[in-house]
């Protein structure tokens, strides 16, 4: 409703997805707000995808891993790569959709990425063989 009710829409077609994001954005948060009144809820919202893996144990513990990892990073850097590496947003339209300047795009996403290797490398959970009951130990 609010992006049909606007005065002013972009034309170009990359600012106005990036103008159509910010609103979901912004509509989303404050929803989150009026429900819980904070933002650390917003943990289980950044879905990292994933591709199609022969062995789905390892999908699942690659996947746990991002999220977990994810869930540690403040909240400026968990928005930046949601926006850049989930999303697909370039740093400009991300420097858009978070009213901030595109070179503090630029170092929020480099300083998180390499926070988010160095927490995956700490805490990578690596797969058990599991042992069926009544075998030898």
């Amino acid at each position: 409703m609010r992006a049909l009710s606007a005065r002013k829409v972009p034309k170009d077609e990359a600012a106005y997805r990036a103008w159509l994001f910010k609103i979901l954005r912004n509509t989303f948060i404050d929803g989150v707000r009026r429900k819980r009144g904070d933002l650390e809820s917003l943990d289980e919202t950044y879905v990292v995808e994933h591709e199609q893996f022969a062995n789905l144990e390892t999908a699942l513990i690659n996947e746990l891993t991002v999220r977990n990892a994810l869930r540690s990073l403040p909240g400026k850097h968990r928005d930046v790569l949601a926006l850049v590496d989930v999303g697909g947003f370039t740093y400009a339209e991300a420097a858009d959709i978070l009213e901030i300047p595109v070179g503090t795009v630029m170092s929020r996403v480099s300083r998180a990425r390499g926070k988010l290797l160095t927490i995956i490398a700490d805490q990578r959970p690596r797969p058990v063989p599991l042992r069926l009951a009544g075998s030898a130990k």
